[in-house]
């Protein structure tokens, strides 16, 4: 069984993934970009630098972005 503390650390170490290695862009940058209404990877690109470098995160913040409108489509 998790406790409360183990759930809060584990919540905190996904925001803290790195996204972007050339750039250093924790995953929580990404998302909070998403959040503010950026609805592509060039959008994300221009708040946070990520996918400026060699490109390779460029799936992985398609995929959080299409996650994220996933979500905004579900919400009453």
């Amino acid at each position: 069984m998790m406790t409360q503390n183990a759930s809060n650390s584990k919540s905190l170490d996904q925001t803290l993934v790195q996204v972007c290695s050339c750039y250093d862009v924790s995953r929580a940058e990404v998302l909070t970009a998403i959040q503010e209404g950026v609805k592509s990877v060039e959008q994300v690109s221009d708040l946070t630098y990520a996918c400026q470098g060699c490109g390779g995160c460029r799936p992985l913040i398609e995929g959080l972005i299409a996650q994220a409108e996933t979500v905004r489509i579900q919400k009453p």
